[in-house]
């Protein structure tokens, strides 16, 4: 607690009343300022009015995206990203509430498959939102990626003894020489 000689900040409240807004607006609202301790007076506040905008709290379904980033790790290749959690609730005042349009969770190939992921959320533009006043209960959701090993199998060429040639008179080449098969 701030202490001006032997006067302390505790002594001194100052507050905005502001019981009869009842609409979505901006207003200018005086400034009261009490003081607890006998023998101060308050000459002049300032400021002397504050600036306050009202807006009706809403609430929003948005869409929930799932980015998978990075390169998984050699022999593996990831597969669609899933997520249990399609749209996520947002509350906050209308007109910021208006101005966000997904949600995003990001996940890193290289991480585990099954992992929990934080949520943030972006405007029509693509910029992420950083308004203080937006919130969700829904922080972070649980993200599946599934991964597949690649493995590569040799192609070769069993001939067989027919008609009028035998295996040791046919030459042969196989291109490719192999496949890449994802299990």
């Amino acid at each position: 607690s701030k202490t001006i000689g032997d006067i302390k900040a505790s002594q001194i409240a100052a507050s905005v009343d502001i019981s009869g807004l009842t609409e979505a607006n901006e207003y200018d609202l005086p400034v009261s300022v009490t003081v607890s301790r006998s023998g101060l007076e308050v000459e002049y506040i300032s400021p002397s009015k504050v600036h306050v905008r009202v807006d009706k709290v809403d609430t929003k379904d948005i869409p929930v995206d799932v980015n998978v980033t990075g390169t998984p790790a050699d022999g593996c290749r990831a597969g669609k990203p899933s997520s249990p959690v399609s749209t996520i609730t947002v509350q906050g005042p209308a007109a910021e509430l208006a101005n966000v349009a997904k949600a995003v969770a990001v996940i890193a190939e290289s991480t585990l498959t099954n992992i929990e992921c934080p949520v943030t959320l972006y405007d029509r533009d693509g910029t992420a939102v950083t308004s203080q006043h937006i919130t969700s209960k829904t922080e972070k959701i649980k993200v599946t990626v599934p991964m597949y090993n690649i493995d590569t199998l040799p192609l070769t060429v069993t001939l067989k003894d027919g008609g009028k040639l035998t295996a040791q008179q046919v030459k042969y080449s196989i291109n490719p020489e192999s496949v890449k098969v994802v299990t």
